[in-house]
């Protein structure tokens, strides 16, 4: 949003970085209390409204392009955008995916990120394997008796 609202100066970025706050700040008052918003929250319903005014407004895609695309891509997905407010364990942002994710790439000092392995083929396998190791132990639970049971596991 820093970048969109520098580069094209617009109300709309203004307003959903500020909507964006909105929603990390209700996350944290769910996370100290730990109960995530009914569907009939005010808070929640408040933020909802504003984010659906926000994707309705009618935008000038020849004055704010790159606003235009963003705003467009947000409604495609709206309905996952404040899944946060309703589940405790639902994250507002996905720091810890990008975090997860990261292991096939290396930073080297100043020189642009490459990636690590370099795969001719397995990507996908590795992916789907890594992404399976990554959910049990953020699940904090045995690791190699939880592979085991999924490897056991024949389709029907």
């Amino acid at each position: 949003m820093n970048y969109l609202i520098a580069v094209e100066k617009s109300e709309f970025a203004t307003a959903f970085k500020t909507l964006i706050g909105s929603v990390f700040d209700l996350k944290k008052e769910q996370n100290s209390s730990q109960k995530a918003c009914e569907k009939d929250d005010t808070r929640a319903l408040l933020i909802e409204k504003q984010l659906t005014d926000l994707l309705a407004e009618v935008l000038d895609e020849k004055k704010c392009p790159k606003i235009a695309v963003f705003q467009s891509a947000m409604i495609k997905c709206r309905e996952y955008l404040l899944t946060c407010l309703y589940h405790l364990e639902v994250a507002p942002d996905n720091n810890a995916s990008q975090r997860a994710i990261r292991i096939i790439k290396v930073k080297l000092g100043g020189t642009p990120q490459k990636v690590s392995g370099q795969f001719k083929t397995g990507q996908q396998t590795f992916c789907v394997i890594r992404s399976v190791i990554d959910t049990l132990i953020k699940r904090k639970v045995e690791l190699i008796q939880n592979i085991q049971v999924i490897l056991n596991l024949q389709p029907e």
